[in-house]
């Protein structure tokens, strides 16, 4: 009569032996894999964050190489433009038109102005125009200042008329030294160039990158409704509060329209503009969210595993304690 009350002692006895050992496990497990899921998505996310600069760092360096590229060029030009020439309207015009290969850089015109701001002669050649007196401009009277070649900030063009526009300009020397004029070149922010390139390249399958000015004047961007507009995104106003020089880097942020990303910079050579990409978190950190899903999962079999089997040896380790108790019953 009194076999089940072994019975039941006996289970009591695997069941809570069975737990014990189970929670020591799952303790340790959890503990285990905590520690190694943090030290992954520790690594992982700072090498993710090096890969990104380095890939904004390449592109910045590629369009500092245009850059130089289409500046030298405009150089190149004013070399052989002979002295004489820069100020006649008509040979100037002869001058330019001679020189497609300079359109296809500067798609929103070639300018020649005169050492006090008026247009002397442009291509493609727009009737009406001579005469024109841009010494208001900044990159003229930068230009003017340094007597060195530019590359102006974005402004509204009145040649393209409503679109902006980014001046790269060379000064015009006579023979003693002195300038006589302005050799200038315009890129359309809104035109297909070596600057709206940029807007087609993708980071992943939804980011993408931007450029912009140190004051957050947007120059490029995939949404062309936000260039020239100053941006009020959060991740240009974390970038400017680092903002030495040779300013560069990765950070978590969120955008305008709260969406947490990864945010790369990289500051130019060749002007002070930024280079930035923006990558989704959700994107970014996608194989981190399929590790922990895993990590969890093998706990859990782990953890049913270790249930099984811990049962099947607490049966066999108690059976013998269990045949003495009923031999002493009997």
């Amino acid at each position: 009569m009194r076999l089940p009350s072994v019975t039941l002692h006996k289970h009591s006895l695997q069941t809570r032996m069975t737990l014990a050992v189970s929670a020591l496990f799952v303790i340790f497990v959890t503990c285990m894999a905590a520690l190694i899921y943090f030290h992954l998505s520790h690594e992982y996310k700072k090498a993710f964050s090096q890969q990104q600069f380095t890939l904004v760092s390449s592109l910045a360096h590629t369009i500092d190489q245009r850059l130089d590229s289409a500046r030298a060029s405009l150089v190149n030009a004013t070399a052989q433009l002979p002295p004489a020439e820069a100020l006649n309207a008509e040979k100037a015009q002869q001058f330019m038109n001679s020189k497609p290969g300079l359109l296809s850089t500067f798609d929103n015109g070639l300018f020649l102005f005169s050492s006090n701001g008026i247009l002397v002669a442009e291509s493609p050649f727009v009737a009406g125009r001579r005469g024109r007196n841009i010494a208001f401009r900044d990159y003229f009277k930068t230009t003017v200042l340094t007597e060195k070649p530019y590359i102006s900030d974005p402004y509204i063009s009145n040649h393209n008329l409503g679109h902006p526009a980014v001046m790269v300009t060379a000064p015009v020397f006579d023979a003693d030294g002195q300038m006589i004029a302005l050799l200038g070149g315009s890129i359309d922010l809104l035109g297909q160039n070596l600057l709206e390139e940029l807007v087609h390249i993708r980071v992943g399958k939804s980011g993408y990158f931007y450029l912009y000015q140190s004051d957050r004047t947007m120059i490029m961007h995939p949404d062309k409704t936000r260039i020239m507009k100053k941006d009020a995104d959060p991740a240009l106003r974390a970038a400017l509060a680092l903002n030495p020089p040779e300013f560069g880097g990765t950070l978590e942020t969120v955008d305008i329209e709260g969406v947490p990303h990864l945010a790369s910079f990289k500051r130019l050579r060749t002007t002070d503009w930024v280079l930035a990409s923006h990558y989704p978190l959700d994107e970014a950190y996608h194989p981190l969210q399929k590790t922990k899903f895993y990590v969890a999962l093998a706990g859990l079999l782990g953890t049913a595993a270790v249930l099984a089997l811990v049962w099947l040896l607490m049966n066999r380790l108690t059976s013998p304690l269990l045949a003495i108790t009923r031999h002493v019953q009997a």
